[in-house]
């Protein structure tokens, strides 16, 4: 059908291009007509023009084209416009001339599409833990659609735009875009890498140990779903170094040990890390005492803590239990009130020393002690009244109580005094503590002075040569003390302790004094006389007899060396009474007479008796 469309038009231009003849002039033929660069044309779209080459002629007729699809070239003068992708026939017409008849010449003219300006294909490398990735086309100035092939289906297959990775290794993905427009197909190729996957490992867990306790130890990789060969490196190797599995403690501090898996199968390298901490011996500590600190009035009341000796040169820490007594800031305590807390201390490590073992020590803030004016001492004497004390000046308020050393001497209730006897008493007043003030003692010595007693007289004594000592009968006094004795004239008594033993006979005088006691000076001497008497010789009294209602019974003296005069007792005077030196008889009876010579400058008073019965 086409080319039946292409004959008639050429030999419709033909018959245009015949000039027109009459009978009389000669006949025309057909030029001779070479096609030379006439000749099948193909061009790529997004070419503006192309130029005609006619073919070559002998004749000179006038060359005209026509495009049989102007959708594709159409005839500008004497070039091709390229308007479109596709196939047409350009038919070249030479007009005929007085010699030559018109010819037709005919070639195809192809307009492919235009390759696009692709940007860069690039796939990256994608490990198995992935195994879906989308594919992202290059950047391209056709929007051809873009379809994808894998050149090894064991290392990722595709489908659509989506990779799925299957293996580990390398594959070429050709992204091809189909023609569009006026558009060519294209394609591009981009390698893919594809690492195995990451291995899924268990833990692996830190390590803490102690230098010197451990000389080495065998690590233990994590768990894997992998099967690669673990090997392991140390990060500091002044603190552990590393041999195969076996780690090697060498000093103090931390270390990072790594854990590599090495790649196999479709399982890339695998790492994992854990830290090493290489911990030092505890250093040894000498004591940290207990301490207490008194609060200072008016004063910044700070104190600096002093560590425990240590063979560590690890820094120390001071940890307060209670901040509202004592407060730390490095290793200075700050008090603020009475009370105790536990002050906790710690060394940090340093060198091959790990830290120390927490100390703790108990640190007691004591309260101030009050400032006290000075308390004199007091000068009573015995049998003063009741005092009251007057206590020092004090800067704390506390309430003051009293006590005496010697209850003997004073006793005090409240701030009464009241003497007991004579002597010294430590007074001592205690105030009590009282917000940050501590309790406070002060003393006074109490000096109690003694009075003189008060004695009665010392009784006259007297005595008889070849008696027995005589006792003697101490003075009254309000004093307990011990009386001493002298006599004037030893020739008649002497002293021995409270009594005088009879010398001879005679007068002496002696003189008592009572030594000084209790709350008692030594008395004022007192004195008196002793008369020490002979016994006199007497004959003895003989007995009478008498009648009822006889007459009176006149007594005889016995003789008697004494000139005393005789007194007479009856022992009954209802049988016999004495008048002067005779018996009278008032009934019959028996009766003692008691014979009596009183006593004289020289002789005791003598007594005899004698029966009288009537």
């Amino acid at each position: 059908m086409k080319n039946s469309r292409i004959s008639i038009v050429i030999a419709l231009l033909v018959a245009l291009a015949m000039p027109s003849t009459s009978p009389a002039s000669a006949v025309a033929v057909l030029p001779t007509i070479t096609d030379g660069a006439w000749s099948t044309v193909t061009t790529p779209w997004g070419v503006s023009a192309l130029a005609i080459t006619p073919p070559t002629s002998n004749s000179t007729g006038l060359w005209t084209y026509v495009s049989l699809d102007t959708a594709v070239v159409s005839i500008v003068g004497s070039a091709f416009s390229i308007n479109g992708v596709g196939s047409t026939i350009v038919v070249a017409t030479q007009a005929a001339t007085t010699d030559f008849l018109a010819a037709t010449r005919n070639i195809s003219v192809t307009v492919t599409g235009k390759a696009p300006t692709v940007g860069v294909f690039t796939v990256p490398s994608q490990t198995l833990n992935n195994p879906l990735f989308t594919l992202t086309p290059p950047t391209s100035t056709s929007a051809g659609v873009w379809s994808y092939t894998s050149s090894n289906v064991n290392i990722a297959r595709i489908s659509g735009s989506t990779l799925t990775l299957v293996g580990a290794g390398s594959a070429t993905i050709t992204a091809t875009q189909a023609a569009d427009w006026n558009w060519a197909s294209t394609s591009k190729d981009a390698v893919i890498t594809v690492l195995g996957a990451t291995p899924v490992h268990g833990a692996f867990s830190n390590v803490s140990l102690t230098l010197g306790v451990f000389n080495s130890f065998t690590l233990s990789p994590p768990v894997s779903n992998s099967t690669g060969a673990w090997s392991y490196a140390s990060s500091n190797l002044s603190v552990a170094t590393v041999s195969g599995n076996s780690i090697t403690p060498v000093g103090a501090g931390t270390a990072i040990i790594t854990a590599t898996q090495a790649a196999t199968g479709n399982f890339g390298v695998g790492t994992s890390t854990m830290t090493l901490t290489v911990l030092g011996g505890a250093p040894t500590l000498g004591a940290f005492p207990n301490t207490v600190v008194a609060l200072r009035p008016l004063s910044a009341n700070t104190y600096t803590l002093t560590p425990p000796t240590s063979n560590s040169l690890g820094a120390w820490t001071f940890v307060s239990s209670d901040p509202s007594i004592v407060s730390i800031s490095g290793n200075i305590a700050t008090l603020y009130q009475v009370g105790s807390v536990t002050i906790t201390a710690n060394q940090g490590s340093a060198g091959n020393y790990g830290p120390s073992n927490p100390v703790t020590m108990r640190f007691t803030v004591s309260p101030a002690t009050p400032t006290l004016s000075v308390w004199g001492n007091i000068d009573k004497t015995f049998g003063d009244a009741v005092f009251a004390l007057t206590p020092p000046t004090s800067s704390s308020a506390g309430t003051w109580s009293y006590a005496s050393s010697n209850t003997g001497v004073a006793t005090v209730k409240d701030n009464q005094v009241t003497i007991v006897g004579a002597g010294q008493a430590i007074i001592t007043a205690t105030q009590a503590a009282n917000w940050n003030w501590a309790e406070t003692t002060t003393q006074l010595t109490l000096t109690v002075a003694p009075v003189a007693p008060t004695t009665g007289p010392l009784a006259a004594m007297t005595g008889v040569v070849g008696d027995p000592a005589i006792a003697i009968t101490a003075p009254t006094s309000n004093s307990t003390a011990r009386w001493t004795y002298t006599s004037s004239n030893d020739a008649v008594v002497v002293v021995s302790g409270s009594t005088l033993v009879i010398i001879g006979a005679g007068s002496a005088t002696i003189t008592a004094t009572q030594i000084a006691g209790g709350n008692f000076f030594a008395s004022v001497a007192t004195t008196t006389t002793v008369k020490i008497f002979s016994r006199a010789t007497v004959g003895a009294f003989d007995n009478k007899t008498g009648i009822f209602g006889g007459t009176a019974i006149a007594i005889t003296a016995p003789t008697s060396a004494s000139t005393g005069a005789w007194t007479y007792v009856s022992s009954d005077p209802t049988i016999v009474t004495v008048n002067a030196a005779s018996l009278e008889i008032k009934k019959a009876g028996t009766v003692i007479i008691t014979a009596t010579q009183a006593a004289t400058d020289t002789y005791v008073a003598n007594t005899k008796t004698f029966a009288v019965t009537i």
